[in-house]
């Protein structure tokens, strides 16, 4: 018998929770039924497309249900989106909304213009603020690098870096396995070697290989694998099965720099000084996509490594792959999967993956 608390990404079940949220979903609306449609687009992101018109059903049956009109029009487009195979809410961008919300701020609490002797004191004032600001960027500003994905031809060196294809290992390596015995999928290959410069946390490393189990949990053990080698020499083609299917498309990647990447404003909100204030979004921009180095981009919240929040690895972020249309890979709706490393004596070789997703 299943547990009905756990859900399993891929699951063709309908979990005991979303026939709760359609329940309630009557007694919503505006801004807070928005809110709650924007759950169900979080576990259609782990589930299964099985279980969509199941759940068009039950949305379909809330709006019957729900007494204001706007709202039951509202739950009844969800409801028509997601049984074509859309979202139910609209998509929820963390850092646009905080913009608007700063905008809409400074239009209603609108600052006086100073008279002509405080503008004096203001100008000296105004030097100390600027230096706490550069003080404060060059003390979180990192460099990155970014992968580029497809788009060109592919190098004649044929242990570069590619997306979606894993075309070698070290000598006795094998092909790593799911649970079920069924291959694996190559989500990467990194030729650490062709980098303009090594992230920290990867100055040991001359390749990276990363598969994962896109039905799995990612957060559980024997999800996905991420092997390192320490030299190019050792390298030997790795056979891929013949079994294996994938709809990730392999393209080749080539990086390029960034010279500043700054976190994203939960990384860093208790810390930004008083002087930059709202303007932390526009003045200091994180940059997404498959990135070595630099800071997260975060969708949800900090992360929390697993499989304990306390891990006695104490595992740092290293770097991020994004969800990509080119490559045909999503995690999740829309999100991103970051890897870490142990940092304490021992654990150096500890990989730690997780994800977040809208």
């Amino acid at each position: 018998m299943s547990d009905p608390d756990r859900i399993e990404l891929g699951s063709s079940e309908m979990p005991e929770v979303l026939r709760t949220l359609t329940g309630v979903l009557p007694q919503f609306e505006g801004e807070a039924l928005e809110s709650q449609l924007q759950t169900f687009d979080t576990f259609l992101g782990i589930l299964s497309p099985a279980i969509r018109p199941q759940l068009a059903d039950l949305l379909s049956d809330a709006a019957a249900k729900t007494t204001n009109p706007i709202a039951s029009e509202r739950i009844k487009e969800a409801a028509d989106s997601i049984r074509r195979g859309g979202r139910a809410a609209e998509p929820y961008h963390h850092a646009e909304a905080m913009k608007a919300y700063q905008e809409e701020f400074r239009r209603e609490n609108p600052v006086p213009a100073p008279d002509a002797e405080e503008e004096g004191k203001a100008d000296g004032a105004y030097e100390s603020d600027r230096s706490n600001v550069d003080t404060f960027r060059e003390k979180i500003k990192r460099r990155a690098i970014v992968m580029e994905i497809g788009g060109f031809r592919p190098p004649e060196n044929p242990i570069t870096s590619w997306f979606g294809k894993v075309a070698w290992g070290g000598p006795g390596d094998e092909w790593p396995m799911r649970k079920d015995g069924t291959p694996m999928i190559p989500l990467a290959q990194l030729n650490l070697t062709e980098l303009l410069f090594r992230p920290p946390r990867l100055d040991d490393l001359d390749f990276l290989a990363v598969f994962i189990d896109p039905d799995a949990v990612i957060e559980e053990l024997g999800a996905w694998c991420i092997r390192g080698y320490s030299s190019l020499e050792e390298l030997v083609p790795l056979k891929t099965p013949e079994s294996m299917k994938s709809e990730i498309k392999a393209l080749p990647m080539r990086s390029r720099v960034v010279e500043e990447d700054y976190p994203v404003y939960d990384d860093v909100a208790g810390q930004i000084p008083e002087e930059i204030g709202d303007d932390y979004i526009d003045e200091f921009a994180n940059v997404s996509g498959f990135k070595l180095g630099g800071w997260p981009t975060l969708i949800q919240s900090e992360i929390y490594w697993e499989p304990s929040r306390t891990h006695p690895a104490k595992p740092e972020f290293v770097f991020q792959i994004d969800s990509t249309e080119k490559g045909c890979w999503q995690w999740g709706d829309g999100g991103v999967g970051y890897i870490g490393r142990g940092t304490t004596a021992g654990n150096e070789d500890l990989w730690f993956l997780v994800s977040q997703f809208y």
